[in-house]
């Protein structure tokens, strides 16, 4: 009679098929991580391109209109001209809004008062908003978000051709032709491995430059608008 022997795996065998296995499990999810952290990054760094290029997209458009006056009835253009609030004044009888709150929607020669300034954002302590408020309501609407703290700069040039100013006096508010814009922002959610370290020169005012360190994903833009109001 014959007896067919049959044999398993010895448990040298099979310490080394798990080895293997876990190598391989290792190498794989070491991969996934990766492509996953990748994946994040470019998708903040789109949402961060789109939502920056929208909010540059209005401040531009505002400053074009700084000082609109076309009757020259009024006294109309900057208000506040420092290096990390702006404000101005213009006629917007065409916006389909109460600008002076007495009941009358585009009435002739309505003025409106539109300021950009930062504010905390407690969602990502460490960074900041650029709001915007206008029409003399005293809420802002959320322009720009995530701007590194304190990385705004606004800076003027004069008509005279003196500048860039990051503060310029009452006296010489009505001589500003041109806004330079200088601002950072940031991933409110950093990844460690990504890091690393940047560095770019904004003017501080007195004719020299300071520099703006980051670290991280971030964009860093810088933007010139000629105030063709305010040209004359």
């Amino acid at each position: 009679m014959n007896i067919s022997k049959t044999y398993g795996f010895t448990l040298v065998e099979m310490m080394i098929a798990l080895s293997l296995a876990s190598m391989v499990m290792i190498a794989m999810f070491t991969t996934f991580r990766s492509q996953e952290r990748s994946y994040q990054s470019q998708e903040e760094i789109v949402d961060m391109q789109q939502t920056l290029r929208a909010g540059i997209s209005l401040l531009t458009d505002d400053l074009h209109m700084a000082g609109y006056d076309p009757d020259g009835h009024f006294n109309l253009g900057f208000t506040r001209a420092e290096k990390d609030v702006i404000e101005f004044s213009m006629i917007s009888d065409w916006d389909g809004i109460d600008n002076t709150k007495d009941g009358t929607v585009d009435e002739v020669d309505e003025r409106n008062i539109i300021q950009y300034s930062l504010y905390n954002d407690s969602d990502s302590p460490g960074l900041d908003n650029l709001g915007r408020k206008a029409d003399n309501y005293a809420y802002r609407v959320k322009t720009i978000e995530h701007v590194s703290h304190n990385k705004l700069r606004f800076a003027y040039t004069l008509r005279d051709g003196s500048g860039p100013l990051t503060n310029v006096p009452v006296s010489k508010l009505n001589e500003i032709v041109k806004v330079h814009v200088y601002i950072l922002v940031e991933s409110a959610r950093q990844i460690h491995q990504l890091q690393q370290l940047n560095s770019y020169e904004v003017p501080n005012g007195s004719g020299e430059t300071t520099n703006w360190t980051v670290t991280g994903r971030h964009i860093f833009i810088e933007k010139s608008v000629y105030c063709r109001n305010m040209a004359y």
